[in-house]
């Protein structure tokens, strides 16, 4: 079968550990051109699925940032063998392995990202996005940038006849991701005054959804007019253009004065260091990456006095997916899909994600059923 491999690491551990900036700068090479060569489409073995496996053939593959920073590893940070990426996989049932009830052959599915030990005290007090031997697609075993994929049966969640298979494939790390941060770490209730930075980006588009779905008050904030215009679209009821204003500033003056309940960051850096100081008295500031590196300076009196909280957040769990599949299908959030590409054009696909111009997610789809037949949400 075609798949897309890739010899070097592209984990956030790899650049999550390291220690001081200077080094994260050097290493990460944020600033350096990708190297796209480290993608290689070829063919390998159609995986066989063993006793509690699923055999997925994929027809919807999401990007996200992870892939990027892929290409931007450094040089030294090499696997032992290839790996396949890819961790938003949608597709269809080809075959199942003995003791797979769940699914059959011909179900449409949509791919939990995460695979979890389903032992531990995390997995079973229903939060096994902490869990310390969890694993994942396109990093620990292979993902979805393949005609087909496999997974453990706990991962595979039959997919609602009303959401399409790319729709899907763009739902996975970003809502999951994004109903954490909103609803489990910053408690979001009605009449909250959410600042969603990055919100052309695929956890920007959730977060104002969903704080919406919550009947919050939304402002975003993202780096170009068009982003922010789209981000209206969505819902969000003021905007900040970062590249041109003062974060801060206008988050204070769109908030009367008052400052920010809620903040949903993705970026770190500077805009998490603004946004902190924006918060109003108990707001909450709730990250989930570090696009612009892995410190942000804070006033800890200033935070003591507001009783402020700056709150980290992983990925999501299972019964959250299964919310997210919910909802989308009753028509309460929405997927939005910038591009889609084929599988053979997935150094392009990472070029476009890198360039950050995209407002939504980019969804690759094996070449044998590129263009997709079935339609997708877009703004």
């Amino acid at each position: 079968m075609k798949a897309v491999q890739l010899t070097t690491s592209g984990d956030y551990f790899s650049h999550y550990l390291i220690d001081d900036h200077e080094t994260w700068q050097k290493e990460v090479r944020i600033h350096e051109g990708l190297s796209l060569e480290r993608f290689q489409y070829r063919d390998i073995p159609m995986p066989a699925p063993g006793p509690g496996d699923v055999l997925v053939e994929v027809r919807g593959c999401g990007l996200n940032h992870l892939d990027a920073w892929a290409a931007k590893a450094p040089p030294s940070n090499k696997r032992s063998e290839p790996v396949t990426p890819g961790a938003d996989i949608a597709g269809v049932v080809k075959e199942v392995g003995e003791e797979v009830t769940a699914v059959k052959p011909g179900d449409r599915v949509i791919i939990h990202p995460s695979v979890s030990c389903l032992d531990c005290d995390f997995c079973l007090t229903g939060r096994d996005n902490l869990c310390q031997s969890k694993g994942g697609f396109g990093g620990s075993r292979d993902g979805g940038l393949a005609e087909y994929t496999l997974a453990p049966e706990w991962c595979v969640i039959p997919l609602p006849d009303i959401i399409s298979l790319i729709d899907a494939a763009s739902l996975p790390i970003v809502f999951i991701t994004t109903w954490h941060m909103l609803v489990a770490r910053a408690r979001v209730q009605p009449g909250d005054t959410v600042l969603v930075n990055a919100a052309g980006s695929g956890v920007g588009i959730a977060a104002i959804q969903i704080a919406k779905l919550f009947h919050a008050r939304v402002i975003a904030s993202a780096g170009s007019e068009p982003k922010l215009e789209k981000a209206r679209s969505l819902g969000a009821d003021e905007v900040i253009n970062y590249t041109t204003h003062s974060l801060h500033d206008e988050a204070m003056r769109l908030s009367q004065g008052r400052g920010l309940d809620i903040v949903i960051d993705s970026l770190s850096g500077d805009l998490a260091e603004q946004s902190i100081e924006a918060l109003a008295p108990g707001g909450r500031f709730v990250n989930c990456g570090c696009t612009l590196g892995n410190w942000a300076r804070i006033n800890v009196a200033r935070m003591l006095f507001k009783e402020s909280s700056v709150l980290g957040s992983v990925m999501g769990t299972k019964n959250e997916m299964l919310q997210i599949v919910r909802l989308v299908g009753e028509g309460k959030l929405k997927a939005v899909v910038d591009r889609v590409f084929p599988l053979s054009q997935t150094r392009e696909a990472v070029a476009y994600l890198a360039d950050r111009k995209q407002f939504g997610k980019v969804v690759v789809v094996p070449d044998a059923h590129y263009p997709p037949v079935e339609g997708y949400s877009t703004l």
